[in-house]
C-alpha cells in the first residue's frame, strides 16, 4: 500500500515535472498559465506508476475513470453495472490501483489552488470515501487535490499561509475527514524563456492535499 506521505510527495513531483515538460515543449509557457490540467494528470499518473516499479510493488493508474467504476471495483467488481450509475457521468482525473487491480486513491487536478476552486472535487471524492470506506468495506481509502500556483515579485502571501488557509477551510467544511498537505517551490531560472517573457515571475509552487475519512 502506498504511504500517505509518499503519495503527497509523488503528486507534487508529478506536478512540477508536468510544468517542466510544458516549459520545454512550449518555449516558455506554463501549465498554470494555460490551464494544462490533462498534462499534469498524465504526469502525476506516470510518477505514481513508476514509483511502484522502484519500490518493487506492482501498481496501476488510470485517467478519467468514471465514479461508478470506482464504486464497482472498490467493492471487488461484484456489483451490477447499473446499480451505481448515478453519478451523472462524473469522472476522476487520476486513480491509483493496487497490485490486486483495486482502487486505493484518487487525485483531482485543478488549475488554481484555492478552496473555492477545489471544494466540489473534494466533496465528490469525500462522498465516495464515505460510501466505500465504511459499512461496505471498499478498497478506496484516500483522495487528493493537486494544483500549481505562480508567485511574482508582487506576491504578498507565502506558501505556508496559503496552505494553512486552505487546510483550515477544508477542516471546517468537511469535519469527518483528516487533511494533510504540502507545498514545494521551484524558483524560476534567471535565463529561462519564461523569465524573459514574464520577468515578474519568481517561482512555481506545487501543492498537494490528501484527505481520508476519520476513523471512529
Amino acid at each position: 500500500m502506498l504511504k500517505i506521505d509518499d503519495a503527497i510527495g509523488l503528486i507534487i513531483e508529478g506536478t512540477h515535472e508536468a510544468n517542466r515538460k510544458y516549459l520545454r515543449m512550449s518555449g516558455g509557457a506554463t501549465v498554470h498559465e494555460y490551464g494544462i490540467e490533462p498534462l499534469i494528470s498524465a504526469t502525476i499518473a506516470e510518477t505514481l506508476y513508476n514509483s511502484g516499479a522502484q519500490r518493487g510493488e506492482e501498481c496501476f493508474v488510470t485517467l478519467e475513470t468514471t465514479c461508478w467504476e470506482l464504486v464497482k471495483w472498490s467493492l471487488g467488481g461484484e456489483v451490477e453495472d447499473s446499480v451505481y450509475k448515478d453519478s451523472d457521468g462524473q469522472r476522476a482525473d487520476v486513480v491509483y490501483w493496487n497490485r490486486h487491480n483495486l482502487p486505493e486513491g484518487v487525485v483531482e487536478v485543478k488549475r488554481h489552488f484555492s478552496f473555492s476552486n477545489c471544494e466540489d472535487d473534494i466533496r465528490k471524492i469525500s462522498l465516495l470515501l464515505s460510501r466505500l470506506d465504511t459499512q461496505e468495506e471498499g478498497t478506496l481509502k484516500w483522495g487528493a487535490v493537486a494544483s500549481m500556483r505562480e508567485t511574482t515579485n508582487t506576491s504578498t502571501k507565502d506558501k505556508k499561509a496559503v496552505l494553512k488557509d486552505f487546510l483550515s477551510k477544508c477542516e471546517e467544511k468537511f469535519p469527518d475527514f483528516t487533511f494533510k498537505g504540502r507545498c514545494e517551490e521551484v524558483e524560476v531560472e534567471a535565463d529561462s524563456a519564461v523569465k524573459k517573457r514574464r520577468p515578474e515571475l519568481t517561482a512555481f509552487q506545487a501543492y498537494a492535499v490528501l484527505f481520508r475519512r476519520k476513523k471512529e
